[in-house]
């Protein structure tokens, strides 16, 4: 019986066969998408390259998520304006992240922002 045997797709390109532990490991950036064979030590050092970004970013649709606490105040102590609690209701009712993750403070992503745009050229919040 013939074994298949998946090389490390880094080592390949330098010239090296090394066996790849890890198959088709998925690399998304923007609208480029490759899939991956890397050996152990190849994969921890794109975990530990990556690592600040997850920790930075929002996770996307179907990924588990903790809701963030509503946003009522802004930091003065006044209420949100009546455009930005439109942006915040819209925002929870979708599940959508609106505060960052190591302040909590509010952000709205160009994502919200422009989804939310949309919603009320439909016709919403009126």
């Amino acid at each position: 019986m013939k074994k298949i045997v998946a090389f490390d797709d880094l080592s390949l390109a330098d010239g090296e066969e090394v066996e790849a532990e890890h198959q088709s490991v998925p690399l998304v950036l923007g609208d480029r998408r490759v899939e991956l064979d890397l050996s152990d030590v190849h994969l921890k050092e794109l975990e530990e390259l990556t690592a600040r970004w997850f920790e930075a970013g929002q996770p996307v649709s179907g990924a588990a998520r903790k809701a963030p606490p509503p946003a009522r105040r802004r930091r003065d102590g006044r209420a949100p304006s009546p455009y930005n609690q439109g942006m915040i209701d819209f925002a929870e009712q979708r599940g959508i992240p609106y505060r960052t993750k190591s302040t909590g403070k509010l952000y709205y992503s160009a994502e919200l922002r422009a989804r939310y745009e949309q919603h009320l050229r439909n016709g919403g919040g009126q």
